[in-house]
Protein backbone atom coordinates (compact mmCIF):
# COMPACT_ATOMS: atom_id res chain seq x y z
CA UNK A 1 0.00 0.00 0.00
CA UNK A 2 2.80 2.38 1.01
CA UNK A 3 4.52 1.53 -2.32
CA UNK A 4 1.62 2.39 -4.65
CA UNK A 5 1.23 5.42 -2.89
CA UNK A 6 4.94 6.73 -3.41
CA UNK A 7 4.79 5.20 -6.93
CA UNK A 8 1.99 7.14 -7.43
CA UNK A 9 2.56 10.86 -5.45
CA UNK A 10 6.16 10.94 -7.00
CA UNK A 11 5.10 9.55 -10.33
CA UNK A 12 7.60 6.50 -10.25
CA UNK A 13 7.97 3.45 -11.18
CA UNK A 14 7.70 0.57 -8.93
CA UNK A 15 10.65 -0.80 -9.78
CA UNK A 16 12.47 2.76 -9.79
CA UNK A 17 10.88 3.29 -6.08
CA UNK A 18 14.01 1.87 -3.91
CA UNK A 19 13.86 2.30 -0.20
CA UNK A 20 16.78 2.93 2.46
CA UNK A 21 17.75 3.83 5.85
CA UNK A 22 19.16 6.20 7.49
CA UNK A 23 22.02 5.34 10.38
CA UNK A 24 19.15 5.08 13.33
CA UNK A 25 16.82 3.18 11.26
CA UNK A 26 14.45 5.57 9.45
CA UNK A 27 13.65 4.59 6.15
CA UNK A 28 13.51 7.56 3.08
CA UNK A 29 13.55 6.95 -0.10
CA UNK A 30 16.76 6.73 -2.11
CA UNK A 31 17.66 9.65 -4.69
CA UNK A 32 14.57 11.57 -3.99
CA UNK A 33 14.45 14.56 -1.64
CA UNK A 34 11.00 13.48 -0.88
CA UNK A 35 10.38 12.97 2.88
CA UNK A 36 7.59 10.22 4.05
CA UNK A 37 7.05 8.86 7.04
CA UNK A 38 4.01 6.83 8.53
CA UNK A 39 1.70 5.47 11.36
CA UNK A 40 -0.45 2.99 12.33
CA UNK A 41 -3.65 2.04 14.73
CA UNK A 42 -5.66 -0.84 15.06
CA UNK A 43 -8.11 0.75 12.41
CA UNK A 44 -6.25 3.36 11.11
CA UNK A 45 -3.33 3.93 8.44
CA UNK A 46 -1.75 7.65 7.33
CA UNK A 47 1.13 8.69 5.60
CA UNK A 48 2.46 11.83 5.29
CA UNK A 49 4.84 13.17 2.45
CA UNK A 50 6.84 16.37 2.34
CA UNK A 51 9.10 18.22 1.08
CA UNK A 52 10.56 18.83 4.80
CA UNK A 53 11.42 15.79 7.15
CA UNK A 54 8.31 14.57 9.03
CA UNK A 55 7.27 12.86 11.90
CA UNK A 56 3.63 11.65 12.23
CA UNK A 57 1.89 9.57 14.77
CA UNK A 58 -1.67 8.60 14.53
CA UNK A 59 -3.13 6.82 18.03
CA UNK A 60 -6.70 5.88 19.04
CA UNK A 61 -8.32 7.34 22.52
CA UNK A 62 -6.79 4.91 25.54
CA UNK A 63 -5.11 5.73 29.01
CA UNK A 64 -1.57 6.06 29.10
CA UNK A 65 -0.46 3.74 32.06
CA UNK A 66 0.92 5.45 35.46
CA UNK A 67 4.50 3.66 34.68
CA UNK A 68 4.48 5.27 31.35
CA UNK A 69 3.28 8.71 32.61
CA UNK A 70 6.30 8.42 34.88
CA UNK A 71 9.19 6.83 33.01
CA UNK A 72 8.77 9.79 29.94
CA UNK A 73 6.63 12.48 30.77
CA UNK A 74 7.77 15.69 32.40
CA UNK A 75 6.12 17.15 34.91
CA UNK A 76 4.28 19.71 32.64
CA UNK A 77 2.88 16.84 30.22
CA UNK A 78 1.37 14.92 33.15
CA UNK A 79 -1.25 18.22 33.68
CA UNK A 80 -2.30 18.11 30.11
CA UNK A 81 -3.79 15.68 28.02
CA UNK A 82 -2.01 12.34 28.39
CA UNK A 83 -2.80 10.78 24.75
CA UNK A 84 -2.03 14.06 22.80
CA UNK A 85 0.71 14.59 24.73
CA UNK A 86 1.94 10.64 23.75
CA UNK A 87 0.67 11.35 20.44
CA UNK A 88 3.56 14.12 19.95
CA UNK A 89 6.41 12.46 21.66
CA UNK A 90 5.93 9.68 19.01
CA UNK A 91 5.77 11.59 15.88
CA UNK A 92 8.78 13.87 17.49
CA UNK A 93 11.30 10.82 17.84
CA UNK A 94 9.48 9.69 14.26
CA UNK A 95 10.96 12.89 13.30
CA UNK A 96 13.96 13.00 14.29
CA UNK A 97 14.60 9.08 13.41
CA UNK A 98 15.85 7.68 16.72
CA UNK A 99 13.47 5.79 18.14
CA UNK A 100 12.09 4.60 21.11
CA UNK A 101 15.29 4.93 22.91
CA UNK A 102 14.65 8.87 22.48
CA UNK A 103 11.21 8.93 23.37
CA UNK A 104 12.22 10.35 27.08
CA UNK A 105 13.98 13.59 25.11
CA UNK A 106 10.77 14.75 23.32
CA UNK A 107 9.49 17.35 25.41
CA UNK A 108 6.22 18.21 23.64
CA UNK A 109 6.14 21.90 25.39
CA UNK A 110 7.10 24.61 23.55
CA UNK A 111 7.49 23.16 20.20
CA UNK A 112 6.08 26.57 18.34
CA UNK A 113 9.52 28.01 18.22
CA UNK A 114 11.10 25.03 16.79
CA UNK A 115 8.72 22.77 14.38
CA UNK A 116 5.88 23.15 12.16
CA UNK A 117 2.88 20.93 14.19
CA UNK A 118 -0.35 20.95 14.08
CA UNK A 119 -3.17 18.46 16.15
CA UNK A 120 -5.62 19.01 13.13
CA UNK A 121 -5.55 17.06 9.31
CA UNK A 122 -7.27 19.70 7.90
CA UNK A 123 -4.30 21.77 8.45
CA UNK A 124 -2.25 19.40 6.15
CA UNK A 125 -4.93 18.65 3.93
CA UNK A 126 -4.88 22.24 2.85
CA UNK A 127 -0.79 21.81 2.18
CA UNK A 128 -0.89 24.73 4.73
CA UNK A 129 2.43 22.81 5.91
CA UNK A 130 3.79 21.50 2.55
CA UNK A 131 2.58 17.81 3.25
CA UNK A 132 -0.30 15.30 2.25
CA UNK A 133 -1.75 13.12 3.58
CA UNK A 134 -3.36 9.88 2.48
CA UNK A 135 -5.65 8.62 5.07
CA UNK A 136 -6.16 4.92 3.68
CA UNK A 137 -8.36 3.34 6.62
CA UNK A 138 -10.99 4.73 9.29
CA UNK A 139 -13.00 2.42 10.68
CA UNK A 140 -15.29 2.97 12.98
CA UNK A 141 -13.30 4.08 15.75
CA UNK A 142 -12.56 7.42 17.45
CA UNK A 143 -9.03 8.86 16.83
CA UNK A 144 -8.15 11.79 19.23
CA UNK A 145 -5.15 12.13 17.80
CA UNK A 146 -3.47 12.59 14.39
CA UNK A 147 0.04 14.93 15.27
CA UNK A 148 2.48 15.58 12.42
CA UNK A 149 5.77 17.78 12.95
CA UNK A 150 7.91 19.03 10.27
CA UNK A 151 11.06 20.99 10.09
CA UNK A 152 10.27 24.14 8.19
CA UNK A 153 12.59 24.80 5.34
CA UNK A 154 15.24 27.24 5.44
CA UNK A 155 14.50 30.50 3.66
CA UNK A 156 17.34 31.22 0.81
CA UNK A 157 18.61 35.08 1.43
Amino acid sequence: CLRILLCDYLKLENQKLAFCKNENGKPYIKGNPMFFNLSHTKDAFVVAISENEIGIDIEKQREISEKIKEKYFTEEEKKQDEILVWTKKEALIKLWGTGLKDISKADTNNLENEFLFSEKIEDFMNNEFGAEWFPIVMLSIIIISCIVFSIPKKKNG
